[in-house]
């Protein structure tokens, strides 16, 4: 989501904190892996991979972007099983 930290050059964008359950399989959350795009694009390309701390609540997402363009997020928890399922945007 959107934060109060976005100006026309950055934005901010807010992760929720997410523990180990029943959809990680109960393994330890090493990373998340974080895509944007633009909404008339198909593809979405790495913005970067941020290392799972247990004790944080917000993980601040910081990308460069152009003023007046919209984009598109998502992220998914990697485990030693894998990436998991996207975020819904």
């Amino acid at each position: 989501t959107r934060n109060s930290a976005t100006n026309e050059s950055n934005i901010t964008v807010n992760i929720p904190m997410i523990f180990e359950n029943h959809f990680t399989g109960y393994s330890n959350i090493l990373r998340y892996k974080v895509e944007y795009k633009l909404p008339n694009s198909s593809n979405f390309s790495l913005l970067r991979f941020i290392p799972y701390v247990p004790t944080m609540t917000l993980n601040h997402i910081y990308a460069v972007v152009t003023s007046g363009k919209e984009y598109v997020f998502r992220y998914a928890l990697e485990n030693i099983y894998g990436l998991g399922e996207y975020s819904n945007n």
